[in-house]
């Protein structure tokens, strides 16, 4: 590279001399012999010395970048791929087996249809991420050439009895086989020895890790394999709580029977997650009377049906047993056991869905008057004129801070629920211990927020959290959990739900308003 780019800067130091000249005839043509002119007096071509010097010098610096730089890093990956074990793309493997002698396991992984298979010792889908592991470790995987000859003592290295074997077929048919021996070197290495080859190689650790493999590491782990593209409902039942259904409506999800807006990000999250979700373990090959008694599957514990164009899927899942979860489908005929933290994944409540934001939802630009009540005494009545805010009545020695003012609205809007009470009236609410209200010019109502008495939540173990009133919150929950929460509700839903303490402390704070600027007098 500096050569070629020394060549240019010359070029274009020759070119700018010849653009510069008056005479025609620069050191540059005297160089080459003749002048412009008298090629041309002479029937020659007026071709510039100057551009016949710069074709000479960028064949010169294509010379130079071809055998200085472009050979020779190709030189270099011929070397570097002559060290690799198997000397093959990953594209051109179609089938790969892995033979732990020591345990007597053989599996066998074969690519039909561009879908890599499991077909031995189980027959059934091979995980991607998994296969693609072991196919990088293949045709990555370097060796070192120890000895050669016919003469080499085999037992020396442990591979008069190979305690691993790797075959590799590619899409023609070719194998190439590798045995690996029972001594390592000093580096965990393993020696080897290659179909074809006479000599002893030396291989990294990875390769044996391969051997050692089990046939669940490289077993197709999600749930769902099928894709749920176009569902068009999904039902959840569990046992002690109420069922629902997610269906559409003008191309929008809406919890059935229940009026209240769905988080339409909140469900395309749980859909997405659903296809992601993978099991720990497969336990069982058959979902057979006995084997689902056997995992506790004969009386589920929860049922997920989801419709799609195809047809139906359906997950179960039945009780803990020994602290285990175990599910089946009706897609795949196995009995798999799931961690509880993917449980959860699947076990959702209707409340999940539900937009948690709905209930301090306003138009903003409505917002004329604001009143704020609360049990700390504050009382503040506030009225809009253009785009300044006012006190209605005076308060001595203070004045809004505006901008404080605009913040309070956006505060309500970023309210959320924490959990849905329904009907149950919270402590402190009939009457309110503490209001704020928006309203029009004209004293209509754009929302009313009230809120009650201070609570903490506390959970342990697998149960349901609750308040200080035995009022359910949620879903059930395995770690302990605390919260300081308000119970709190607005006019625009007919319910009562928690919010955050830090969320409701932030609106009644005392800091709209701030000290009037004295006058030169009052400073005096």
């Amino acid at each position: 590279y500096n050569t070629y780019f020394d060549a240019l800067t010359i070029l274009d130091f020759l070119v700018r001399r010849d653009s510069a000249s008056t005479s025609g005839t620069l050191w540059v043509r005297r160089f080459f012999l003749v002048s412009k002119e008298k090629r041309v007096k002479k029937g020659g071509s007026p071709f510039s010395s100057t551009a016949l010097f710069a074709v000479l010098i960028l064949i010169f610096a294509g010379g130079v970048y071809y055998f200085e730089y472009y050979k020779y890093n190709q030189d270099q990956k011929k070397t570097e791929d002559a060290k690799k074990i198997f000397q093959i793309e990953k594209s051109d493997i179609s089938e790969v087996e892995l033979v732990d002698v020591e345990t007597k396991s053989k599996i066998v992984l074969k690519k039909e249809s561009e879908l890599w298979q499991l077909v031995q010792p189980k027959q059934d889908l091979a995980d991607d991420t998994a296969v693609n592991s072991v196919l990088s470790t293949l045709t990555l995987e370097k060796c070192e050439k120890v000895v050669e000859g016919k003469e080499v003592d085999l037992k020396e290295f442990g591979l008069e009895s190979p305690i691993g074997e790797v075959k590799v077929v590619s899409v023609k048919g070719a194998a190439i086989e590798l045995k690996l021996g029972s001594i390592k070197s000093f580096d965990g290495s393993y020696y080897a020895l290659m179909s074809g080859s006479q000599a002893v190689w030396l291989v990294g650790p990875s390769v044996m890790d391969l051997v050692k493999k089990t046939p669940s590491q490289l077993r197709d782990k999600r749930v769902f394999r099928q894709s749920l593209e176009g569902l068009t409902s999904v039902e959840l039942w569990q046992k002690g709580t109420k069922s629902f259904t997610l269906g559409q409506s003008d191309k929008r999800w809406v919890l059935q029977g229940d009026q209240f807006p769905v988080d339409e990000e909140a469900v395309e999250s749980y859909l997405e997650g659903l296809e992601r979700i993978q099991v720990s373990e497969f336990v069982a090959d058959t979902n057979s009377k006995q084997e689902r008694a056997r995992f506790l599957l004969g009386e589920p514990t929860s049922k997920l049906v989801i419709k799609t164009p195809g047809g139906e899927v359906i997950l179960e899942v039945g009780r803990a047993k020994e602290g285990k979860f175990y599910l089946t489908t009706n897609q795949n005929p196995f009995i798999m056991e799931i961690s509880k933290d993917r449980l959860a994944d699947i076990n959702k409540m209707s409340d999940d869905f539900r937009d948690k934001k709905h209930p301090f939802t306003f138009a903003d630009d409505k917002v004329r008057k604001i009143e704020l009540h609360t049990q700390q005494g504050l009382s503040l009545n506030l009225v809009k004129a253009g785009a300044q805010w006012n006190l209605a009545s005076p308060v001595e020695g203070k004045e809004l801070d505006q901008p404080k003012v605009e913040s309070l609205l956006g505060k309500i809007k970023e309210l959320k629920v924490e959990h849905f009470l329904g009907k149950k009236n919270g402590s402190g609410l009939k009457p309110p211990r503490n209001r704020l209200a928006l309203s029009t010019e004209d004293g209509l109502s754009v929302l009313e927020l009230m809120w009650g008495e201070k609570f903490k939540e506390e959970t342990k173990g697998r149960g349901k959290m609750a308040d200080a009133h035995g009022h359910a919150l949620g879903s059930p929950s395995d770690n302990e959990h605390s919260a300081e929460l308000f119970y709190v509700r607005t006019n625009k839903v007919d319910e009562t739900f928690t919010v955050l303490e830090s969320s409701i402390n932030s609106l009644s704070s005392g800091d709209l308003l701030k000290d009037k600027p004295k006058s030169e007098a009052e400073k005096k």
